[in-house]
């Protein structure tokens, strides 16, 4: 999601571009294109946090072309600072808004995989049959980082029959 946190700080950074930049109080059509930009790259980043709107940020590609389009249109001879910074921010939002949400998560096959592996491997722990045969599991669960789940289990199996084997030695 760190892609759609940098989405929403190039859309207040466009929204408050009209005031660093100076634009024109009677040049109404810099001050509309900065502000409805922005708020719409803000709208559809914020949005995509939402799991049902998920894919929301790609309408960041149509609002980055109009910049980079408005950009080029809007002064077609010697660009001013106002729309060269329309330019650049519409060239990041293409380079954001094309990448995935969980970009930092390992794809959704390898996490299913992973977590088949763990459940297997914590129940074979918990019913005491021998995990030789799931060395290969642990290995990748370490890589994984997610292996402390496993030893959590295995200790508390461990406690389990501690304590049925201090009762059974108190009886006899």
């Amino acid at each position: 999601m760190w892609a759609r946190v940098t989405e929403l700080m190039l859309g207040c950074w466009l929204a408050m571009s009209p005031f660093i930049f100076r634009h024109a109080a009677d040049d109404r059509t810099l001050w509309v294109n900065d502000l409805f930009s922005a708020l719409a790259v803000i709208v559809l980043a914020l949005v995509s946090f939402w799991p049902p709107l998920r894919f929301a940020h790609v309408a960041n590609l149509v609002i980055a072309l109009w910049l980079i389009t408005f950009g080029f249109w809007a002064s077609p001879y010697h660009t001013p600072p106002a729309l060269q910074n329309d330019i650049v921010v519409g060239l990041l939002l293409l380079m954001f808004a094309i990448i995935p949400n969980e970009a930092t998560r390992p794809p959704r096959p390898w996490r299913d995989f992973f977590a088949r592996a763990q459940q297997r491997l914590i129940a074979s722990v918990l019913t005491g049959k021998d995990c030789e045969a799931e060395v290969h599991y642990v290995q990748l669960l370490e890589a994984a980082g997610a292996i402390d789940r496993v030893r959590s289990a295995v200790a508390f199996r461990n406690s389990m029959l501690d304590q049925a084997h201090s009762a059974n030695s108190r009886e006899a």
